[in-house]
């Protein structure tokens, strides 16, 4: 096919239908041989499919990378990087997403392209973002402007301060972000590019919405964008800027305008099959739903978009809608699921933003391990290789040939050892900078977890003593409830040594993590009937303190559980460790329970568990027949 042809068919996004754009895409990459015109294809294939299917867009982004990188093409390779990283990042892998662009920054330096290399490191801003490192975000989005100012290229620098504006949001300085914001408006305005200017309306908008409360003037700036939108046949922007029109509108006081801007967003996304927009849309639609006090049609809602959330793998959807969940739950003064799904919501949260922090502490330290290996390396070789040109020198000399090509050998070589010495050091040094920026992400993590349980135990304390006060001065006060407070007490205590226990260890062996479910089981046992069997092998494999907690945590969970509901006689918890998986099951004999959509949806324990599993990149399974007991099943590998 001539370049021609496939340059017409590129650029016809809307010529025809999108589904058909697609066949067509598809049919004519089948038919291309291994060259740059098929890893083009590719892209605009992944691109294609980004709001209908993700994880196409993931599979066919790979596929162009791997195109790219087969036929040696630098340009292709990082276009398909940065498009790669993005589905990737929509879909919360966000490690995988850091991994991927930090390995296109380090080609596009070795290749000295600068317009790439600011291009991810305004990806690499927004992974930032993610794992809620600020000031790593903040340098990466500075070296993109810095980059874009110096070749006044206008993707590079508009997104540098599109992300700003964003980190500055979200840290609480709105001055700084409508500062950054602004100027990303005048830019865009000044190169006359009708879609950024849309944009930045937008993000001006939502900042006079959450940093100034100032509704008017958002409603004003969106609705600008809406127009833009409209008239450029943007539609998935079109139906977010509505979206957004009704959420200030809801801000301001004015439901049924809110709710009449989101029911039109509601009915265009659905008929344009745009799922991120709909999500999003209808979980306004159902706090609209909440603020009429329809709590049971706002929770229909709210767990239906739960559902299809994870199934179509948008981990900021379900995030926000457990939140809400939360929220309607709380309105409805159903204190108990209110709590319950705030906590569900705060751990899913954390889990997004510092996930996988275990892979970047291991691929941190194994980045720096590689390099000092390198490191000697390099210095045996430039010891040999001084050694084998001194001898020659010295030949030389006695010869009387060459002498002065000799010395200028040697003193290239000295230059070229201080210059080896000198990018290996460099690599060292930011090896070590990643990896003390890994391990502080997982003291937040673990900070996070003291905060979550010791800290909520705590506020039920409280709330209890305020409680036991009244009681007391209306003389009707009861030991039980004293108990009860003392209960809740030790509970925050045994948390608090708990979370001490993985905060003090750099490591934790799995003979350590066995000893910890041993005592706990000591404990828990002087209060039950049934008798706990344990067999964990593996005593001497490492695991990292998030890894020893979450594993503790999920045996604590079952046991409570199997306390509360199984009326079970005997419980088994087996462990297998070894390098490349962890195995662990905790099974009991007790009644068991059907297993459906609803008590799986509505089971904060079983919710917690999860999330724990997922948080150390494992997966937990739950298996249960009425008589035939139950069993909790994690694997890692």
């Amino acid at each position: 096919m001539k370049k021609i042809t496939l340059f017409i068919l590129l650029s016809s996004s809307f010529s025809f239908g999108q589904n058909k754009k697609l066949d067509s895409l598809i049919s004519i990459s089948k038919t291309i041989k291994s060259d740059s015109n098929k890893v083009n294809l590719l892209i605009e294939i992944a691109q294609g499919y980004l709001n209908k299917d993700i994880k196409k867009a993931e599979n066919y982004g790979k596929e162009a990378l791997a195109l790219s990188k087969e036929i040696a093409w630098t340009k292709g390779e990082l276009t398909a990087i940065i498009r790669l990283n993005y589905y990737l990042f929509l879909q919360g892998k966000y490690t995988e997403a850091l991994i991927l662009v930090d390995e296109g920054l380090q080609l596009s330096k070795n290749k000295k392209d600068e317009i790439f290399e600011g291009r991810l490191s305004n990806s690499r801003a927004q992974i930032m973002i993610t794992y809620k490192n600020y000031q790593e975000g903040i340098l990466s989005a500075l070296h993109a402007l810095k980059i874009g100012e110096k070749y006044d290229n206008f993707r590079v620098k508009k997104n540098a301060l599109k992300n700003l504006g964003a980190i500055y949001t979200i840290k609480g300085d709105f001055k700084k972000a409508l500062d950054f914001q602004t100027k990303c408006l005048a830019y865009s305005t000044q190169k006359n590019e009708e879609l950024d200017i849309a944009l930045a309306n937008i993000d001006i908008g939502l900042i006079y919405i959450n940093g100034f409360l100032e509704y008017d003037k958002a409603i004003a700036y969106i609705k600008k964008a809406e127009i833009t939108f409209e008239k450029l046949g943007d539609q998935s922007n079109e139906y977010t800027a509505l979206n957004n029109l009704g959420v200030a509108n809801m801000r301001k006081g004015s439901y049924e305008i809110a709710e009449s801007y989101f029911k039109k967003s509601q009915e265009l996304s659905q008929k344009a099959g745009l799922d991120k927009v709909l999500f999003m849309v209808n979980s306004n639609l159902a706090l609209i739903e909440t603020h009429k006090k329809n709590f049971d049609l706002s929770e229909e809602l709210l767990k239906k978009i739960l559902r299809d959330s994870e199934e179509k793998n948008y981990p900021l959807v379900k995030s926000r809608v457990l939140a809400l969940l939360s929220l309607m739950y709380y309105a409805k003064n159903d204190f108990r699921n209110g709590e319950r799904y705030y906590q569900v919501s705060k751990n899913y949260e954390d889990s997004l933003s510092i996930s996988s922090n275990a892979l970047l502490i291991a691929e941190a330290e194994t980045k720096y391990k590689t390099a000092e290996k390198e490191a000697k390396l390099k210095e045996a070789q430039l010891e040999i290789s001084q050694k084998r040109n001194w001898i020659i020198g010295l030949s030389l000399s006695f010869l009387g040939i060459l002498v002065t090509g000799g010395l200028l050998w040697n003193i290239s070589n000295i230059k070229t050892k201080s210059a080896e010495n000198e990018r290996i050091k460099n690599l060292e040094i930011n090896n070590q900078k990643r990896l003390i920026s890994a391990k502080e992400i997982e003291r937040q993590r673990i900070a996070k977890e003291l905060h979550d349980s010791v800290g909520s135990q705590l506020t039920v304390v409280s709330t209890s003593l305020d409680n036991a006060f009244y009681l007391f001065e209306k003389q009707k006060l009861v030991p039980e409830k004293l108990e009860n407070i003392s209960g809740e007490v030790r509970l925050a205590a045994q948390s608090l040594r708990d979370t001490i226990w993985a905060t003090y260890n750099s490591e934790i062996t799995v003979l350590e993590l066995k000893s910890r479910i041993q005592e706990f089981i000591k404990k828990f046992g002087d209060d039950n009937n049934f008798k706990v069997e344990l067999d964990i092998t593996g005593d001497e494999i490492i695991l990292t303190p998030i890894e020893g907690l979450n594993l503790f945590r999920i045996v604590q969970e079952s046991l409570n559980n199997i306390q509360k509901y199984a009326k079970a006689s005997i419980v088994k918890i087996e462990g297998s460790f070894d390098i490349n998986s962890i195995s662990l099951n905790i099974s009991d004999n007790g009644i068991g329970f059907e297993i459906n959509e609803e008590n799986r949806g509505n089971s904060f324990g079983l919710n917690n568990m999860k999330i724990r599993a997922e948080e150390i990149g494992g997966e937990l399974k739950i298996e249960s027949e009425l008589t035939k007991g139950t069993k909790v099943i994690f694997h890692k590998t």
